[in-house]
């Protein structure tokens, strides 16, 4: 994916378009996105498996979806037919610092307030969506002359088109959106613990992004609503669900590798998590697949 810089606005909404990417996926580990933070993928080629917490879905041509904040997630292609997709990232600003949430009197659309409150959807994407999101990859990669004024006016195009899709018909009042100065950092982030969780340290962590360790605590709360000791340990943890999969290590093995002290330790972690020890979640897993095989 290539990092980019593209903000519009719709009914006084800011919506900041950070990454996109076009191109064969391998695996992507699990991971989640932040308060703010959402990815659209549609599957031009290929076949795959998208894997939530508790639910598995299959990836073909034509498939579409989202995956917003807290939505734990991993993307595994199938080696036979590779998945070729064009993926977008992009954020819905929140209110930055410690105050509280404004709130706003004014109904908006329908369709906004399920552009805004969807967290998860999959399906097959209709030519309104995948159209638009077409356009708007090969404008950024292709760079026509005007492309930069026009991906704006494709983007609003493509969420006008995506709030339509989940629309429900409800209205409600939300949460009023802010710009803040510090969004680009989100995707930063979660490529950074997803790189490395076992290792990396909060002093690190700021130095990466060019703040201060207080900046970067209060970015944590008010956007993922976790400590970066909290974040860390999520992010571990799903380390340790799929060397679990794998099924070649030991317990000890395991904790040694994703950063716990012992097994035990691990074991507490882990079931204070998932509500079940490591081993059964292991046994779980043998049992699914040998499920599946039939």
């Amino acid at each position: 994916m290539a990092d980019v810089n593209y903000k519009l606005s719709l009914e006084g909404i800011q919506f900041h378009i950070v990454s996109v990417g076009r191109g064969n996926t391998g695996h992507i580990k699990m991971h989640s996105h932040s308060i703010a933070s959402y990815e659209i993928h549609y599957i031009e080629s290929g076949q795959g498996v998208l894997r939530l917490r508790r639910d598995e879905y299959t990836l073909k041509k034509g498939t579409f979806y989202l995956t917003g904040p807290g939505i734990a997630h991993e993307q595994i292609t199938i080696s036979e037919e590779p998945m070729r997709e064009i993926v977008m990232y992009y954020t819905v600003p929140l209110v930055c610092g410690g105050g509280e949430n404004l709130k706003s009197h004014i109904k908006r659309e329908a369709w906004l307030e399920q552009l805004l409150s969807q967290r998860f959807w999959i399906g097959e994407g209709p030519r309104e969506v995948w159209e638009p999101f077409k356009r708007i990859i090969s404008e950024i990669q292709e760079k026509p002359p005007g492309y930069r004024t026009l991906v704006p006016f494709l983007a609003g195009e493509l969420f006008i088109s995506l709030g339509r899709l989940y629309q429900t018909g409800t209205m409600d009042t939300g949460d009023t959106y802010v710009p803040c100065s510090d969004e680009v950092k989100y995707l930063q982030i979660e490529r950074i613990f997803l790189d490395d969780p076992v290792h990396i340290t909060i002093q690190k962590l700021a130095k990466e992004l060019g703040l201060s360790v207080r900046q970067v605590q209060r970015l944590m709360k008010s956007h993922y609503g976790m400590t970066f000791r909290q974040m860390q340990m999520e992010n571990k943890l799903e380390l340790v669900c799929r060397m679990l999969e794998e099924k070649e290590n030991s317990l000890e093995e395991i904790a040694e590798r994703a950063g716990f002290s012992s097994a035990d330790y691990l074991g507490y972690c882990f079931k204070q998590k998932y509500g079940i020890p490591p081993g059964k979640y292991r046994r779980k897993e043998e049992d699914s697949v040998s499920w599946q095989k039939y």
